[in-house]
């Protein structure tokens, strides 16, 4: 389903485990706070798409478009942004 969602670019979330799982669909272990590239507008079990980085610009691999991405509860970035 497709939702209006909108987090600009650069907007920094913070992540609790249980409000978002790994791309293999496994739930998150771990608190992360990420720095967003996008955010998708397709919503499915109440869960959207994330790509960002991980804000540890130490990392090799923050050179490239995204370094950490998942699925994250809707209501989350919703909560984190102040939107209802």
């Amino acid at each position: 389903m497709r939702i209006d969602l909108r987090v600009p670019a650069g907007t920094v979330l913070m992540l609790r485990r249980g409000e978002w799982y790994t791309p293999g669909g496994d739930p998150a272990t771990e608190d992360v706070l990420i720095n967003v590239v996008a955010v998708g507008q397709e919503m499915s079990a109440g869960l959207v798409s994330a790509h960002g980085h991980d804000c540890n610009h130490h990392r090799p691999d923050c050179g490239r478009d995204h370094c950490w991405e998942g699925r994250v509860l809707v209501s989350a970035v919703r909560a984190e942004m102040g939107q209802p």
